[in-house]
Protein backbone atom coordinates (compact mmCIF):
# COMPACT_ATOMS: atom_id res chain seq x y z
CA UNK A 1 0.00 0.00 0.00
CA UNK A 2 1.53 3.38 -1.20
CA UNK A 3 1.67 6.15 1.93
CA UNK A 4 1.38 9.23 -0.46
CA UNK A 5 -1.65 11.45 0.02
CA UNK A 6 -3.51 10.85 -3.34
CA UNK A 7 -6.10 13.28 -4.84
CA UNK A 8 -7.99 13.00 -8.11
CA UNK A 9 -9.78 15.65 -9.96
CA UNK A 10 -13.08 14.86 -11.43
CA UNK A 11 -14.77 16.09 -14.51
CA UNK A 12 -18.05 17.44 -13.47
CA UNK A 13 -21.30 14.78 -15.40
CA UNK A 14 -22.53 11.90 -14.59
CA UNK A 15 -20.89 9.70 -17.36
CA UNK A 16 -17.78 10.98 -16.16
CA UNK A 17 -18.29 9.73 -12.90
CA UNK A 18 -18.85 6.74 -14.15
CA UNK A 19 -16.37 6.39 -16.34
CA UNK A 20 -14.13 7.08 -13.26
CA UNK A 21 -15.17 4.32 -11.33
CA UNK A 22 -12.12 1.64 -12.11
CA UNK A 23 -9.67 4.07 -12.02
CA UNK A 24 -11.07 5.08 -8.74
CA UNK A 25 -11.37 1.47 -7.34
CA UNK A 26 -7.49 0.54 -7.93
CA UNK A 27 -6.31 3.78 -6.73
CA UNK A 28 -8.36 2.85 -3.31
CA UNK A 29 -6.29 -0.47 -3.76
CA UNK A 30 -2.88 0.92 -3.96
CA UNK A 31 -2.87 4.01 -1.78
CA UNK A 32 -3.32 4.31 1.78
CA UNK A 33 -4.87 8.04 1.48
CA UNK A 34 -7.13 9.11 -1.65
CA UNK A 35 -9.09 11.99 -1.85
CA UNK A 36 -11.38 13.03 -4.33
CA UNK A 37 -12.35 16.12 -5.61
CA UNK A 38 -15.94 16.23 -7.32
CA UNK A 39 -19.27 18.06 -7.73
CA UNK A 40 -22.20 16.50 -5.45
CA UNK A 41 -23.93 14.80 -8.19
CA UNK A 42 -20.64 13.00 -9.14
CA UNK A 43 -20.47 11.90 -5.60
CA UNK A 44 -23.92 10.00 -5.37
CA UNK A 45 -22.91 8.63 -8.66
CA UNK A 46 -19.65 7.22 -6.78
CA UNK A 47 -21.58 6.40 -3.23
CA UNK A 48 -19.92 2.67 -3.08
CA UNK A 49 -17.07 4.07 -2.55
CA UNK A 50 -17.49 6.48 0.72
CA UNK A 51 -15.29 4.91 3.17
CA UNK A 52 -12.22 3.70 0.46
CA UNK A 53 -12.08 7.22 -0.53
CA UNK A 54 -12.51 10.74 0.56
CA UNK A 55 -14.82 12.95 -0.98
CA UNK A 56 -14.14 17.33 -1.21
CA UNK A 57 -16.76 19.18 -2.51
CA UNK A 58 -15.47 20.93 -5.88
CA UNK A 59 -16.58 24.86 -6.60
CA UNK A 60 -17.31 25.95 -9.58
CA UNK A 61 -14.14 26.99 -10.96
CA UNK A 62 -15.72 30.22 -13.39
CA UNK A 63 -12.79 32.59 -12.81
CA UNK A 64 -8.80 32.56 -12.24
CA UNK A 65 -10.06 33.79 -8.60
CA UNK A 66 -12.51 30.74 -8.07
CA UNK A 67 -9.32 28.76 -9.67
CA UNK A 68 -6.99 30.21 -6.82
CA UNK A 69 -9.33 30.00 -3.93
CA UNK A 70 -10.07 26.07 -4.90
CA UNK A 71 -6.24 25.54 -4.85
CA UNK A 72 -5.51 27.38 -1.32
CA UNK A 73 -7.87 25.09 0.15
CA UNK A 74 -6.11 22.05 -1.64
CA UNK A 75 -2.88 22.94 -0.91
CA UNK A 76 -3.38 22.86 2.79
CA UNK A 77 -4.08 19.16 2.69
CA UNK A 78 -0.61 18.64 1.70
CA UNK A 79 -1.05 15.97 -1.42
CA UNK A 80 1.84 14.20 -2.48
CA UNK A 81 -0.12 13.04 -5.49
CA UNK A 82 -2.69 14.08 -8.25
CA UNK A 83 -4.52 12.29 -10.94
CA UNK A 84 -6.29 14.88 -13.14
CA UNK A 85 -9.18 13.06 -14.57
CA UNK A 86 -10.37 16.55 -15.44
CA UNK A 87 -8.46 17.21 -18.55
CA UNK A 88 -9.13 21.03 -18.40
CA UNK A 89 -6.44 23.72 -18.46
CA UNK A 90 -7.45 25.06 -15.30
CA UNK A 91 -7.42 21.79 -13.24
CA UNK A 92 -4.15 21.74 -13.85
CA UNK A 93 -3.38 25.23 -12.79
CA UNK A 94 -5.63 24.18 -9.86
CA UNK A 95 -3.07 20.98 -9.06
CA UNK A 96 0.40 23.23 -10.03
CA UNK A 97 -0.78 26.38 -7.41
CA UNK A 98 -1.99 23.86 -4.86
CA UNK A 99 1.76 22.88 -5.17
CA UNK A 100 1.10 19.11 -5.54
CA UNK A 101 4.87 17.52 -6.47
CA UNK A 102 3.40 14.46 -8.74
CA UNK A 103 0.57 16.02 -11.23
CA UNK A 104 -0.62 13.05 -13.78
CA UNK A 105 -2.61 14.08 -16.27
CA UNK A 106 -3.68 14.20 -20.02
CA UNK A 107 -1.64 16.26 -22.35
CA UNK A 108 -5.03 18.06 -23.43
CA UNK A 109 -5.46 22.19 -24.06
CA UNK A 110 -2.00 22.70 -24.09
CA UNK A 111 -1.27 22.41 -20.31
CA UNK A 112 1.63 19.13 -20.15
CA UNK A 113 4.02 21.96 -19.21
CA UNK A 114 2.00 22.13 -16.18
CA UNK A 115 2.22 18.33 -15.41
CA UNK A 116 4.81 15.95 -14.52
CA UNK A 117 3.39 13.38 -16.14
CA UNK A 118 1.84 13.80 -19.24
CA UNK A 119 -0.58 11.23 -20.19
CA UNK A 120 -1.54 10.92 -24.55
CA UNK A 121 -5.14 11.51 -24.57
CA UNK A 122 -6.63 8.85 -27.62
CA UNK A 123 -9.99 9.65 -29.29
CA UNK A 124 -10.58 6.60 -30.22
CA UNK A 125 -10.19 4.49 -26.73
CA UNK A 126 -13.11 3.49 -24.50
CA UNK A 127 -12.99 6.66 -22.06
CA UNK A 128 -12.20 4.59 -19.01
CA UNK A 129 -9.23 3.64 -20.27
CA UNK A 130 -8.11 6.52 -21.19
CA UNK A 131 -8.50 7.06 -17.27
CA UNK A 132 -7.04 3.93 -16.73
CA UNK A 133 -3.74 5.27 -18.40
CA UNK A 134 -3.65 7.78 -15.93
CA UNK A 135 -2.27 4.46 -13.24
CA UNK A 136 -0.53 3.06 -15.43
CA UNK A 137 2.12 6.14 -15.78
CA UNK A 138 2.76 5.87 -12.78
CA UNK A 139 3.71 1.79 -13.08
CA UNK A 140 -0.38 0.98 -11.57
CA UNK A 141 -2.34 -1.42 -14.04
CA UNK A 142 -6.20 -0.95 -13.61
CA UNK A 143 -6.88 -4.73 -14.28
CA UNK A 144 -11.18 -4.00 -15.63
CA UNK A 145 -12.13 -0.96 -17.29
CA UNK A 146 -15.50 -1.66 -17.21
CA UNK A 147 -17.47 0.45 -14.92
CA UNK A 148 -19.36 -1.16 -11.90
CA UNK A 149 -22.16 0.75 -9.87
CA UNK A 150 -23.64 -0.92 -6.77
CA UNK A 151 -27.07 -0.14 -4.84
CA UNK A 152 -27.60 -1.10 -1.28
CA UNK A 153 -30.32 -3.54 -0.69
CA UNK A 154 -32.11 -0.67 0.41
CA UNK A 155 -32.06 1.35 -2.03
CA UNK A 156 -33.16 -1.67 -4.78
CA UNK A 157 -36.23 -1.91 -2.57
CA UNK A 158 -37.43 1.36 -3.01
CA UNK A 159 -36.45 1.36 -6.76
CA UNK A 160 -38.67 -1.11 -7.13
CA UNK A 161 -41.51 0.14 -5.22
CA UNK A 162 -41.20 3.65 -7.40
CA UNK A 163 -41.08 1.23 -10.87
CA UNK A 164 -44.65 -0.23 -9.60
CA UNK A 165 -44.14 -3.17 -12.18
CA UNK A 166 -42.45 -1.26 -14.76
CA UNK A 167 -39.33 -3.26 -16.28
CA UNK A 168 -37.59 -1.25 -19.20
CA UNK A 169 -36.44 2.39 -18.84
CA UNK A 170 -36.75 4.62 -21.66
CA UNK A 171 -34.82 8.17 -21.19
CA UNK A 172 -36.69 10.28 -23.57
CA UNK A 173 -34.86 13.59 -22.92
CA UNK A 174 -31.56 14.92 -22.96
CA UNK A 175 -29.36 17.75 -21.57
CA UNK A 176 -28.49 18.64 -25.13
CA UNK A 177 -31.12 18.48 -27.90
CA UNK A 178 -28.89 17.19 -30.13
CA UNK A 179 -28.93 13.95 -27.58
CA UNK A 180 -32.48 13.53 -27.72
CA UNK A 181 -33.59 10.81 -30.03
CA UNK A 182 -36.85 11.89 -31.51
CA UNK A 183 -40.00 10.89 -29.47
CA UNK A 184 -42.03 9.46 -32.89
CA UNK A 185 -38.91 7.23 -32.75
CA UNK A 186 -39.28 6.18 -29.14
CA UNK A 187 -42.97 6.35 -29.48
CA UNK A 188 -42.11 3.40 -31.80
CA UNK A 189 -40.53 1.13 -29.53
CA UNK A 190 -42.99 2.08 -26.84
CA UNK A 191 -45.78 0.87 -28.43
CA UNK A 192 -44.39 -2.25 -29.89
CA UNK A 193 -42.40 -2.53 -25.74
CA UNK A 194 -46.20 -2.40 -24.52
CA UNK A 195 -48.20 -4.36 -26.58
CA UNK A 196 -45.66 -7.69 -25.72
CA UNK A 197 -46.73 -7.00 -22.03
CA UNK A 198 -43.57 -4.96 -20.84
CA UNK A 199 -44.49 -2.09 -18.44
CA UNK A 200 -42.34 1.16 -19.27
CA UNK A 201 -40.68 3.88 -16.51
CA UNK A 202 -39.30 7.38 -17.57
CA UNK A 203 -36.26 8.87 -16.21
CA UNK A 204 -34.40 11.75 -16.87
CA UNK A 205 -33.36 15.05 -14.92
CA UNK A 206 -36.24 18.08 -14.10
CA UNK A 207 -35.55 19.75 -17.27
CA UNK A 208 -36.29 16.49 -19.42
CA UNK A 209 -40.17 16.71 -18.29
CA UNK A 210 -42.01 17.74 -21.20
CA UNK A 211 -40.25 15.16 -23.41
CA UNK A 212 -41.91 12.45 -21.43
CA UNK A 213 -45.14 14.21 -20.94
CA UNK A 214 -45.22 14.00 -25.01
CA UNK A 215 -44.01 10.72 -25.09
CA UNK A 216 -46.55 9.42 -22.73
CA UNK A 217 -49.50 10.94 -24.53
CA UNK A 218 -48.36 8.65 -27.94
CA UNK A 219 -48.37 5.43 -25.95
CA UNK A 220 -51.33 3.11 -25.95
CA UNK A 221 -50.90 2.16 -22.05
CA UNK A 222 -50.36 4.10 -18.51
CA UNK A 223 -45.97 4.50 -17.69
CA UNK A 224 -44.30 5.30 -14.85
CA UNK A 225 -43.16 8.62 -15.14
CA UNK A 226 -40.15 9.50 -12.84
CA UNK A 227 -38.94 12.28 -14.53
CA UNK A 228 -37.17 14.91 -12.44
CA UNK A 229 -38.51 12.96 -9.31
CA UNK A 230 -36.05 10.49 -8.45
CA UNK A 231 -32.49 11.72 -6.75
CA UNK A 232 -29.30 10.25 -8.53
CA UNK A 233 -29.12 7.24 -5.89
CA UNK A 234 -32.95 6.40 -6.33
CA UNK A 235 -32.52 6.64 -10.09
CA UNK A 236 -29.71 3.88 -9.98
CA UNK A 237 -32.34 2.01 -7.12
CA UNK A 238 -34.91 2.12 -9.85
CA UNK A 239 -32.78 0.95 -12.55
CA UNK A 240 -31.08 -1.92 -10.47
CA UNK A 241 -34.32 -3.79 -10.93
CA UNK A 242 -35.08 -3.52 -14.69
CA UNK A 243 -34.58 -5.66 -17.48
CA UNK A 244 -33.38 -3.43 -20.19
CA UNK A 245 -33.02 0.51 -20.40
CA UNK A 246 -32.71 2.23 -23.94
CA UNK A 247 -31.80 6.59 -24.82
CA UNK A 248 -29.50 8.11 -25.78
CA UNK A 249 -26.13 8.94 -24.64
CA UNK A 250 -26.63 10.52 -21.52
CA UNK A 251 -26.12 10.09 -17.51
CA UNK A 252 -28.69 7.88 -17.19
CA UNK A 253 -27.75 5.40 -19.57
CA UNK A 254 -24.58 5.53 -18.11
CA UNK A 255 -26.19 4.63 -15.04
CA UNK A 256 -27.95 1.43 -16.43
CA UNK A 257 -24.73 0.27 -18.00
CA UNK A 258 -22.45 0.49 -14.93
CA UNK A 259 -25.53 -1.61 -13.06
CA UNK A 260 -25.41 -4.01 -15.71
CA UNK A 261 -28.55 -3.74 -16.55
CA UNK A 262 -28.87 -4.50 -20.09
CA UNK A 263 -28.34 -1.26 -22.48
CA UNK A 264 -29.18 0.43 -25.94
CA UNK A 265 -27.77 3.78 -26.45
CA UNK A 266 -28.46 5.52 -29.36
CA UNK A 267 -25.18 8.22 -30.82
CA UNK A 268 -25.64 11.13 -32.71
CA UNK A 269 -22.49 13.60 -32.76
CA UNK A 270 -20.78 12.22 -29.93
CA UNK A 271 -18.36 9.62 -31.11
CA UNK A 272 -19.83 5.99 -29.83
CA UNK A 273 -16.09 4.49 -29.90
CA UNK A 274 -15.38 7.14 -27.14
CA UNK A 275 -18.52 6.78 -24.82
CA UNK A 276 -20.29 3.28 -25.96
CA UNK A 277 -19.99 0.67 -23.96
CA UNK A 278 -18.98 -1.91 -26.35
CA UNK A 279 -19.63 -5.11 -24.36
CA UNK A 280 -22.06 -7.46 -23.39
CA UNK A 281 -24.89 -7.33 -22.15
CA UNK A 282 -24.30 -3.55 -24.07
CA UNK A 283 -25.46 -2.32 -27.48
CA UNK A 284 -24.26 1.00 -29.27
CA UNK A 285 -25.91 2.00 -32.27
CA UNK A 286 -24.54 4.97 -34.40
CA UNK A 287 -27.15 7.15 -36.01
CA UNK A 288 -26.86 7.50 -39.77
CA UNK A 289 -24.64 10.84 -40.46
CA UNK A 290 -24.40 11.27 -36.49
CA UNK A 291 -27.89 12.33 -36.49
CA UNK A 292 -30.65 10.95 -34.04
CA UNK A 293 -33.04 11.96 -36.60
CA UNK A 294 -32.27 9.57 -39.00
CA UNK A 295 -31.95 6.55 -36.70
CA UNK A 296 -34.04 3.52 -38.00
CA UNK A 297 -37.04 2.80 -35.41
CA UNK A 298 -36.89 -0.69 -36.62
CA UNK A 299 -33.12 -0.89 -36.29
CA UNK A 300 -34.05 0.66 -32.58
CA UNK A 301 -36.52 -1.97 -31.42
CA UNK A 302 -35.04 -4.89 -32.73
CA UNK A 303 -32.05 -3.94 -30.21
CA UNK A 304 -34.12 -3.63 -27.53
CA UNK A 305 -35.86 -6.82 -27.75
CA UNK A 306 -32.26 -8.81 -27.71
CA UNK A 307 -31.43 -7.17 -24.84
CA UNK A 308 -34.81 -8.39 -23.36
CA UNK A 309 -34.12 -11.71 -24.88
CA UNK A 310 -37.05 -11.74 -27.48
CA UNK A 311 -36.82 -13.08 -30.88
Amino acid sequence: MRGERTIVLLKQFLGDGVMAEPLLTVLAENYSYVDVLALPPVQQVLGQLDGRVSFIHMEKMKTLRDTMRQARKVRLKGYDVAFLVNRSFRSAILARLAKIPIRVGHGTEGRSFLLTRSVTYRDDDFEAVSYADLALALGIEVRRTEPVLRVTTSEGEEGTRAAAGATVAIQPGARHDYKRIPTDLLAHVGKALQGRGYGLVFLGGPEEASYGEELAKLLPEPVVDLIGRTSIRQTLGVLSTLKAAVGSDTGVMHLAAGLGVPTVTAFGPTPAVKWGHHYAPHQVIQAPESDLARLDPDLLLRAVLKALGEP
